[in-house]
Parts: C-alpha cells; structure tokens; sequence
C-alpha cells in the first residue's frame, strides 16, 4: 500500500477502507502504527548499535562477523520503524461501517459467531485503540479519511503465523471476509451516494489532522 501511495494511487479518492482478519473479535475503530521501511548498510566501530528507546524491527542480511559479543564494522539489514506516524481512524466510517455489519449480518444471531465480541465504535475509541501493531493502512490515513476493520476467523495462533495460515484457508474464514468485505461495500456506497456523510467525514479528517501536535 505504501509504494501505492507513492505512486498516487490514492490520489482524488474520498476514502479507503481496509479489513484484516484477527482470532476472536469484530472491530470497526482501531489504531495502528504506521509502517516505514528501508535498507541501510552501516559503516563504522559502532555500526550495529541501536538507542534504547527505539521500535524497532529488523533482520541482518549481510555482516562480516556474527558473533554476538563482537560489534561488526559492516552490516547490511533491512529494518522497519513504528514510531508516532500511527493511523488516525475515521470515526464516520467506522460508525457506518458497524451499523452496517449489525442490520444486515449481525453476528450476535448467528450461532457460529455469536462467540466472538463486538464493540460498538464508541466503545473502542473509549477504550484509546492505543496502537501496537503497525499497518501500512496507518501511512495512507494520512492522506485521506480511512479505517482498518477487523474480522474473527478463529483458531489461536498469532497473526501473521504459520498457524493462522492455515485458518485463514477454512470456508468460515472466507465466509467471514465476505461478510465484512459487503458491509464495507455498503459504506464506500453510502460515501458516494450522501453528499453530506461525505463532507461530515472530510470535516471530522481535517479537525483531526488540525489538533496534531508535531
């Protein structure tokens, strides 16, 4: 997503909207940090060294020494940085997006998915939605009003784990992001067809954006 925002695909779009699969809970507000990336080759009697206080991710590619008690004068990683770039979530589109999954599939009636929880999206910006995860989705709220909503496919192995690869391939999984990708569809309709949600949303986006303190 990021090399498409380079790239202007977002450009002249109203909004964005996004769904990642999770183990047990529906959710409509949430924040995520932004995610920014690069490949750095460091050079010097200190090259490997990283603050404390830093967030950050990263594998070593390339060392002349990897030996652990032993700092290397090279090495060649590729490394991601959460830091305060998180996604500032549209709290329009989340409301719309949540009424949306209550009227026309509401999770609580059905008996393979009144299991999981569900927060109203007061709820979850009551609660902070203090971020954690990082998501490239967090880059493009940036640029335009956007969400990232959750949907429970099952099982308990972490995202982004062999094991949740595995769930992510059951017909409940896909069924499940069938489900949130109409209620989604729903909300990017209800953006195009009213002028005045739409204007709401923008509004509630620039307010936002005018209260951040860099």
């Amino acid at each position: 997503m990021i090399k498409m925002l380079d790239a202007g695909a977002y450009k002249d779009l109203d909004c964005s909207l996004m769904a990642h699969p999770g183990n047990n809970a529906y959710g409509a507000w949430a924040r995520t940090l932004a995610s920014w990336r690069a490949n750095v080759t460091w050079t010097g009697s200190e090259s490997a060294q990283l603050m404390v206080t830093d967030r950050i991710h990263h594998v070593i590619k390339n060392t002349d020494n990897l030996v652990t008690n032993v700092i290397p004068d090279r090495v060649e990683s590729e490394w991601g940085v959460r830091d305060y770039w998180d996604q500032n979530p549209s709290f329009q589109l989340a409301k719309n997006y949540y009424g949306n999954l209550i009227e026309y599939f509401d999770p609580s009636k059905d008996e393979t998915t009144s299991k999981f929880s569900i927060h109203t999206p007061e709820e979850e910006v009551e609660a902070g939605g203090s971020p954690s995860a990082s998501s490239d989705q967090g880059n493009v709220s940036w640029f335009l009003p956007s969400i990232q909503v959750g949907f429970p496919i099952g099982g308990s192995a972490p995202k982004h784990n062999p094991g949740f690869t595995k769930v992510a391939g059951t017909d409940f999984a896909f069924d499940q992001a069938i489900i949130t990708a109409k209620a989604l569809a729903l909300t990017g309709l209800e953006v195009l067809q009213n002028a005045t949600f739409a204007e709401n949303m923008k509004k509630e986006w620039e307010e936002m954006f005018a209260k951040l303190q860099f």
